[in-house]
């Protein structure tokens, strides 16, 4: 079981680096909008979804990996439930990776 929640955290870790990279690819898409012509605009979590399965299959990732990013995805959608996808700061992802280390009991290795 330790494994497994290893893997959880690491899980959770790379759904959440790819909330960064779409928030900070949206915040220079009007400087570079040629070249970042696929990202969608995250102004709400449908959106940032939408993104996060596009960025998979352009990758050709699997479809099990697609779902459980999204999972991850959804989950950290309600743990920061108040606020819009692009008013998420970077507070709140630490905040959340803390809440899966203590609440969740999922590896804090993960998040160095």
């Amino acid at each position: 079981m330790a494994g497994q929640t290893c893997a959880f955290g690491k899980q959770a870790e790379k759904a959440i680096s790819l909330y960064v990279y779409y928030t900070k690819e949206a915040k220079s898409r009007n400087e570079d909008r040629d070249r970042n012509a696929f990202l969608p605009s995250p102004s709400d979590w449908v959106s940032l979804k939408e993104g996060v399965v596009r960025l998979h299959r352009l990758r050709h990732l699997s479809y099990r990996t697609e779902k459980t990013y999204l999972g991850w995805l959804r989950r950290f959608a309600e743990y920061v439930s108040h606020k819009s996808s692009t008013d998420v700061a970077q507070t709140d992802l630490t905040d959340y990776l803390g809440y899966l280390s203590v609440e969740q009991k999922v590896s804090a290795s993960t998040q160095r």
